[in-house]
């Protein structure tokens, strides 16, 4: 039988936290393929133990064995289930995230965090594992813009960083999971009266209410297909909306500033 047939079995022997972690994996398969045992149970808001004790209710020693196994069967195709559901059309799926930011994102708080970075003392991008990529990416498109931003992946560089900014600073954090490992740096951010803007797609994430603004991307990862797509084209977007309201604000602050000049004269 099926891991995934298996696992719907099971949902009525299962504790309630099992249960939340069946459900995950029945409502988002490729989060398998993503993520590690820990960064599971961080997005069902349980322990590792509970993962681990799901695992072994389905006969594994332990969440690798699970995930090997589970990865290497095809999912199955549900009754009535839409074809494009499960032979992916990345055109449409992109296209509909696409879709979603239009429709969701407020313009207003990318002009207000495009106000803050263009007159931040520092800009400091941030980063780790797969986000580090957007991250590198905004401190190479503020680069562009003339905009001095610098760009960690690094742990240990960016503990250095919480005793360097200060107020009047912004970091921008680039989370697709929005794990909680980044809550000590923005503790200390916080502390500091450190502007903290992060850009997730996960907006239940932990370190969301310790943020000052929040930008959701959708999330292609959790559509259903055969193969892993990836978030970093959502992000990217993302990151060019930012990039277009700090362009269009500085070209407005020159032209008032081009006015005033004339005048004096």
């Amino acid at each position: 039988m099926p891991i995934y047939t298996t696992i719907e079995n099971m949902l009525p022997e299962l504790s309630k936290n099992e249960r939340k972690v069946a459900d995950h994996i029945l409502k988002y398969p490729n989060d398998i393929r993503r993520l590690s045992g820990d960064g599971i149970a961080e997005l069902c808001g349980v322990s590792r133990s509970a993962v681990i004790r799901f695992c072994h209710k389905l006969g594994y020693s332990g969440y690798l064995e699970f995930r090997n196994a589970f990865t290497s069967e095809p999912l199955p195709k549900k009754e009535n289930e839409e074809d494009h559901s499960y032979n992916s059309d990345a055109m449409k799926i992109y296209g509909n995230c696409i879709r979603q930011i239009d429709q969701n994102y407020d313009p207003k708080v990318i002009e207000t965090v495009a106000d803050q970075i263009l007159h931040a003392n520092k800009v400091v991008s941030f980063g780790i594992l797969h986000s580090a990529l957007s991250a590198e990416q905004f401190s190479f498109r503020l680069n562009r813009q003339l905009i001095d931003c610098h760009y960690i992946s690094d742990s240990s560089i960016m503990d250095n960083y919480t005793s360097i900014l200060k107020a009047g600073d912004v970091v921008v954090i680039f989370s697709i999971s929005g794990q909680k490992q980044y809550l000590d740096y923005i503790r200390y951010f916080r502390q500091n009266r450190v502007r903290i803007v992060l850009i997730t797609g996960n907006p239940q994430a932990s370190i969301v209410k310790y943020c000052d603004h929040i930008l959701v991307c959708p999330s292609a990862v959790h559509s259903k297909t055969t193969y892993l797509l990836d978030d970093a084209i959502c992000f990217f977007l993302m990151i060019e909306l930012l990039i277009e309201a700090i362009n269009k604000k500085m070209n407005n602050e020159m032209k008032l500033l081009e006015i005033k000049e004339e005048e004096h004269d």
